[in-house]
């Protein structure tokens, strides 16, 4: 049996071929998985932000109604110090 004569520069082209070719298929199956993943996370992310300019317009309304409250509070114990002084 014969053995076949590769040379080490042949060797290396081979191999540098090989990474190429894992690296463009590493590329083919990860591309559509990383978009997926950016997808979902551009999503979650819109959501997030929906929910808290949504907590935010609420507490506003909260605290506007509280100084409403407040308001009003302040105008019974007005009336009330001058029914007392009177």
């Amino acid at each position: 049996m014969t053995t076949p004569k590769i040379s080490v520069d042949r060797l290396a082209d081979m191999i540098a071929g090989l990474d190429d070719h894992i690296r463009a298929r590493a590329d083919q199956i990860a591309a559509p998985r990383i978009a997926a993943a950016e997808a979902a996370a551009s999503a979650r992310i819109a959501e997030v932000e929906q929910q808290a300019a949504t907590q935010a317009q609420r507490d506003a309304d909260l605290i506007a109604e509280l100084r409403r409250h407040l308001v009003v509070a302040e105008r019974t114990i007005t009336r009330l110090r001058a029914t007392v002084a009177a």
